[in-house]
């Protein structure tokens, strides 16, 4: 064995020891650091708080202890498929961002891509009198 191939193995050795999956973990902490538990983020709006897990035990979804809901992505008040899971956090979101057709820019890119209507929309916006 030579000493390029040794030094090659080598280093092999110490990429395959470091940490796997880092990027993944601070990705979701960064998604849902410093919300508190479900209950915590409905503080003082407990209206609020009984009406969600009213909709969610309506639409069969059991909300975790420490999931975020995430307004920005709900369809109407009080979303169920809104609360964001701290097991997979940038998964939901795109998930739900893909099925209800919204562009989402930020820790999360989801690009939609446009339909002949919409290309339509745009024309007629821009186009000048």
């Amino acid at each position: 064995m030579t000493d390029q191939q040794r030094q090659f193995r080598a280093r092999r050795r110490r990429e395959l020891r470091s940490p796997l999956g880092v990027p993944a973990v601070f990705g979701s902490e960064r998604l849902t650091r410093g919300h508190g538990t479900l209950a915590d983020q409905f503080a003082g709006d407990e209206e609020n708080f009984n009406k969600l897990l009213a909709n969610c035990r309506a639409r069969g979804i059991r909300p975790g202890t420490h999931d975020v809901y995430n307004p920005a992505i709900a369809c109407t008040a009080l979303d169920p498929e809104a609360l964001v899971p701290q097991a997979d956090p940038e998964g939901h979101i795109r998930r739900k961002c893909l099925k209800d057709g919204l562009d989402c820019r930020g820790l999360v890119d989801v690009t939609i891509p446009k339909t002949d209507a919409m290309h339509a929309a745009d024309e007629k916006l821009n186009a000048t009198p």
